[in-house]
This record gives C-alpha cells, structure tokens and sequence, in this order.
C-alpha cells in the first residue's frame, strides 16, 4: 500500500480544479503536490462522482453550511426548542399539541381541561 497524503481537503481540491482546467499537465501537477499521477487521477474521479451523486439525489448544497436535516436531526431540534421553552417557563404540551394538529391540516377542534 502506499503513502498517505498529507495534503488538506482544500489542497486536494485545488489539484483536482487545476488538472480538469488543464492549467498543468498531470505529471507536472503530481509532481507540485508530491502525488502520484494515478492518485491525481483517482482525486479526480471522486470528485467528480460525489458531485454526479449529489445532483442525482437533488441535494445539492446552494450556500455555506447547508445541510438537509435528517428526521432524526428535526426530531432533536424539536426537542431542544421544547427543552428551551421548558426553562423559559413558557412550554405548554396542549398547546403544542393542537399546534401540531393545525399543521397537520385536519380539521379538529379540541377544547383542553386544564
């Protein structure tokens, strides 16, 4: 097995950018990153097929930071903003309740006892 790079994410892809520019030659830019041209190459292809499989699935990341929450990742939002409220004093399972009622669109009315 051979070396493991030392380069960062970003070195990484520099190289990549500037071999499908075809600023350099491969064994030019190899040689610059301390790589073989065979692990350019193969920089290269993952590159390009993460960023293939990301417009397949239509997750495509639009600004800095953005993230698809999961479920799980909305259920523990929910949970923090319930936790939150809790402290404040403010958090009231009826309500919520009924909030997730209307927002589910069906039409039910429920007078709480308290």
């Amino acid at each position: 097995m051979g070396k493991r790079s030392d380069l960062t994410v970003t070195q990484r892809r520099e190289a990549v950018l500037m071999l499908i520019r075809r600023e350099e030659p491969a064994a030019k830019l190899a040689r610059r990153f301390g790589v073989s041209e065979h692990t350019l190459y193969r920089w290269r292809d993952d590159f390009l097929a993460g960023g293939e499989a990301a417009l397949a699935s239509g997750k495509v990341c639009r600004r800095p930071g953005y993230r698809d929450k999961t479920a799980t990742q909305k259920k523990a939002d929910e949970l923090e903003r319930q936790a939150e409220l809790r402290r404040a004093g403010h958090y009231d399972p009826y309500e919520e309740h009924a909030n997730r009622l209307s927002q589910s669109g069906e039409d039910v009315e429920y007078e709480f006892s308290r």
